[in-house]
Protein backbone atom coordinates (compact mmCIF):
# COMPACT_ATOMS: atom_id res chain seq x y z
CA UNK A 1 0.00 0.00 0.00
CA UNK A 2 1.50 3.34 -1.01
CA UNK A 3 1.24 6.43 1.10
CA UNK A 4 -0.89 9.34 -0.08
CA UNK A 5 0.89 12.14 -1.95
CA UNK A 6 2.14 14.96 0.27
CA UNK A 7 0.31 18.25 0.52
CA UNK A 8 1.16 21.65 1.95
CA UNK A 9 0.35 20.35 5.44
CA UNK A 10 2.95 17.60 4.94
CA UNK A 11 5.53 20.28 4.21
CA UNK A 12 4.51 22.22 7.32
CA UNK A 13 4.86 19.09 9.49
CA UNK A 14 8.36 18.47 8.12
CA UNK A 15 9.41 22.09 8.67
CA UNK A 16 8.13 21.95 12.25
CA UNK A 17 10.51 19.09 13.10
CA UNK A 18 14.05 20.21 12.13
CA UNK A 19 15.82 17.38 13.96
CA UNK A 20 14.14 14.65 11.95
CA UNK A 21 15.33 12.66 8.97
CA UNK A 22 12.53 13.96 6.66
CA UNK A 23 13.63 17.54 7.41
CA UNK A 24 17.30 16.78 6.68
CA UNK A 25 16.37 14.94 3.49
CA UNK A 26 14.13 17.76 2.26
CA UNK A 27 16.86 20.27 3.13
CA UNK A 28 19.46 18.37 1.10
CA UNK A 29 17.14 17.98 -1.90
CA UNK A 30 16.14 21.65 -1.75
CA UNK A 31 19.80 22.74 -1.49
CA UNK A 32 20.51 20.95 -4.77
CA UNK A 33 17.50 22.65 -6.38
CA UNK A 34 18.53 26.06 -5.07
CA UNK A 35 21.93 25.68 -6.75
CA UNK A 36 20.97 24.02 -10.02
CA UNK A 37 17.40 25.14 -10.63
CA UNK A 38 16.33 21.57 -11.40
CA UNK A 39 15.04 18.51 -9.60
CA UNK A 40 17.55 15.86 -8.63
CA UNK A 41 16.97 12.60 -10.47
CA UNK A 42 16.11 9.21 -9.04
CA UNK A 43 14.10 10.37 -6.04
CA UNK A 44 11.07 8.57 -4.68
CA UNK A 45 7.83 10.10 -6.05
CA UNK A 46 6.91 11.34 -2.55
CA UNK A 47 10.19 13.29 -2.31
CA UNK A 48 9.77 14.77 -5.78
CA UNK A 49 6.22 15.85 -4.93
CA UNK A 50 7.52 17.63 -1.81
CA UNK A 51 9.92 19.56 -4.05
CA UNK A 52 7.08 20.47 -6.40
CA UNK A 53 5.16 21.90 -3.43
CA UNK A 54 8.03 24.14 -2.28
CA UNK A 55 9.13 25.43 -5.69
CA UNK A 56 7.91 27.33 -8.72
CA UNK A 57 9.00 27.84 -12.34
CA UNK A 58 11.06 31.00 -12.71
CA UNK A 59 14.24 32.23 -14.39
CA UNK A 60 17.40 32.77 -12.41
CA UNK A 61 18.85 29.81 -10.53
CA UNK A 62 22.51 30.03 -9.55
CA UNK A 63 23.30 27.66 -12.43
CA UNK A 64 21.96 30.26 -14.88
CA UNK A 65 20.84 27.41 -17.06
CA UNK A 66 18.55 27.83 -20.03
CA UNK A 67 15.02 26.52 -20.03
CA UNK A 68 12.63 25.96 -17.16
CA UNK A 69 14.24 26.71 -13.84
CA UNK A 70 12.81 25.72 -10.49
CA UNK A 71 13.20 28.14 -7.60
CA UNK A 72 12.56 27.38 -3.94
CA UNK A 73 9.94 29.47 -2.17
CA UNK A 74 11.97 32.06 -0.18
CA UNK A 75 10.07 31.40 3.05
CA UNK A 76 10.69 27.67 2.73
CA UNK A 77 14.38 28.28 1.92
CA UNK A 78 14.67 30.31 5.11
CA UNK A 79 12.81 27.70 7.19
CA UNK A 80 15.17 25.01 5.85
CA UNK A 81 18.23 27.16 6.52
CA UNK A 82 19.47 26.74 2.96
CA UNK A 83 21.78 29.76 3.15
CA UNK A 84 23.75 27.85 5.81
CA UNK A 85 23.72 24.47 4.08
CA UNK A 86 27.35 23.29 3.68
CA UNK A 87 26.97 22.50 -0.03
CA UNK A 88 25.30 25.84 -0.76
CA UNK A 89 28.03 27.76 1.08
CA UNK A 90 30.83 25.88 -0.71
CA UNK A 91 29.29 26.25 -4.17
CA UNK A 92 28.67 29.97 -3.66
CA UNK A 93 32.32 30.45 -2.68
CA UNK A 94 33.43 28.71 -5.87
CA UNK A 95 30.96 30.65 -8.03
CA UNK A 96 32.52 33.85 -6.67
CA UNK A 97 35.88 32.52 -7.91
CA UNK A 98 34.55 32.13 -11.46
CA UNK A 99 33.40 28.52 -11.46
CA UNK A 100 30.19 27.54 -13.25
CA UNK A 101 27.73 24.78 -12.44
CA UNK A 102 27.32 21.70 -14.63
CA UNK A 103 23.88 20.23 -13.85
CA UNK A 104 24.60 16.72 -15.12
CA UNK A 105 27.23 14.70 -16.94
CA UNK A 106 25.02 14.40 -20.04
CA UNK A 107 21.43 14.58 -21.30
CA UNK A 108 20.39 11.18 -19.93
CA UNK A 109 22.69 11.06 -16.94
CA UNK A 110 21.79 11.21 -13.27
CA UNK A 111 21.51 14.44 -11.33
CA UNK A 112 22.37 13.31 -7.79
CA UNK A 113 21.30 15.71 -5.05
CA UNK A 114 24.42 14.82 -3.08
CA UNK A 115 26.87 16.64 -5.33
CA UNK A 116 27.26 19.63 -7.62
CA UNK A 117 29.75 19.61 -10.48
CA UNK A 118 31.67 22.82 -11.17
CA UNK A 119 34.10 23.79 -13.91
CA UNK A 120 36.41 26.68 -14.77
CA UNK A 121 39.00 26.92 -17.57
CA UNK A 122 39.45 23.18 -17.96
CA UNK A 123 39.38 22.45 -14.24
CA UNK A 124 36.60 20.22 -12.96
CA UNK A 125 35.64 19.85 -9.30
CA UNK A 126 32.84 18.25 -7.33
CA UNK A 127 31.25 19.77 -4.24
CA UNK A 128 29.75 17.07 -2.03
CA UNK A 129 26.63 17.38 0.15
CA UNK A 130 28.80 18.06 3.22
CA UNK A 131 30.57 20.95 1.47
CA UNK A 132 33.83 19.10 0.77
CA UNK A 133 35.61 19.57 -2.53
CA UNK A 134 37.11 16.83 -4.69
CA UNK A 135 39.13 17.16 -7.88
CA UNK A 136 37.35 15.98 -11.01
CA UNK A 137 33.75 15.01 -11.48
CA UNK A 138 33.12 12.05 -9.23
Amino acid sequence: MSRPPPDRESVNRILAAPRTRPFRRLRDHAAYMLLTGTYPSHLWPYSTRLLVLISANAPGALAHSAGAVRLIDPEIAEALGLANHPMVEAVREHLAQGYRIRVSQGPNERKPYSKVWLFKAGEEITIQIDGTRTQGWV
